[in-house]
């Protein structure tokens, strides 16, 4: 659903006005067409928040959804930003399948370029809450956690409270494996993810030297206790996760830059689909009783702050 925004309303949600081309359907710049998608709640219902939504590396963004859903169920208004090279966030090539333009897009990303990616996401919901008057909040998944946080541990952006499902922000030691191969940003690892959630069959180098670099970046800020950290923040993961570490995440929320970090961790159904313990974004990853579970942890979370 389009959305039309100006000034704050004494409702708690902008009035209408003419609408802005940045949250249109399909808009994000010249260079990067399809990188927004912005939902609202209905037009009797004031706002409680703005959400940036951000997924993880390789996942197919419309995975997110889910998620959306149940923030809008929430009356929070959604920004759900896809990465390049991930979703209708490519640059189209003459003859070219959208598949084989989008892996092509996806071996040319750099950390720089998905860090100002999420910067300008942000600057849109930080605007759009200020008019509104209500609460900026971050809900992101895997490296979309990473970049958020490397962002706010840099003092450039800030949110009143963070949703972090399995975030790339300590992982396991075999992950870094690949680091000697960085060299070569053209060559695509296979994918083990199943099709219905993976973005390309597979992640190029050039990924996860981004990846890697954004590692980086953090663990430089993170001794400084950056405020940016200090927000109350919800943390997912499974203790089984194949790619993040769950004890590293542990260790890292007794820092006194994350100690207002509640770490929760998520036990997925026996039944759920697939058995792959790094997706937790939506009913069919963890089992229908778990999301329940998460779903009203995320609403305690941000309602009580809205």
């Amino acid at each position: 659903m389009a959305s039309s925004w100006g000034q704050a309303s004494p409702r708690g949600r902008p009035r209408k006005q003419r609408p802005d081309p940045r949250l249109e359907p399909g808009h994000s710049s010249p260079e990067a067409p399809c990188a927004l998608a912005w939902r609202q709640p209905g037009a009797d219902r004031a706002w409680r928040g703005v959400v940036l939504v951000i997924h993880g590396l390789n996942l197919k963004p419309e995975r997110m959804d889910g998620l959306v859903a149940e923030l809008l169920a929430m009356d929070m208004a959604v920004l759900r930003l896809s990465l390049r090279g991930h979703g209708r966030n490519y640059v189209p090539r003459p003859g070219w399948s959208p598949a084989r333009a989008r892996l092509a897009s996806f071996q040319a990303v750099n950390y720089g370029l998905w860090r100002a990616e999420t910067y300008a996401a942000f600057c849109i919901c930080r605007n759009v809450s200020q008019m509104a008057h209500v609460p900026l909040y971050l809900v992101a998944f895997s490296l979309g956690g990473l970049l958020a946080c490397e962002l706010a541990a840099s003092g450039l952006v800030r949110f009143d409270g963070m949703v972090l499902l399995a975030p790339a922000l300590r992982i396991r030691s075999w992950c870094r494996i690949l680091q000697p191969v960085t060299p070569f940003p053209k060559l695509v690892i296979p994918s083990l993810s199943p099709p219905y959630y993976r973005a390309n069959p597979g992640t190029p180098m050039a990924a996860y030297g981004a990846l890697y670099q954004g590692l980086a970046r953090l663990d430089r800020l993170l001794p400084g206790n950056p405020p940016g950290l200090q927000v109350p923040t919800l943390l997912w993961v499974d203790p089984d996760d194949e790619f993040v570490s769950y004890r590293g995440l542990r260790a890292l929320q007794a820092t006194s830059a994350c100690r207002r970090w509640k770490l929760v961790p998520v036990q997925k159904s026996a039944r759920a689909f697939p058995a792959y313990h790094h997706l937790i974004v939506d009913p069919a990853a963890v089992g229908g009783a778990t999301w329940t579970a998460m779903v009203a942890q995320m609403r305690a979370h941000l309602l009580g702050r809205a």
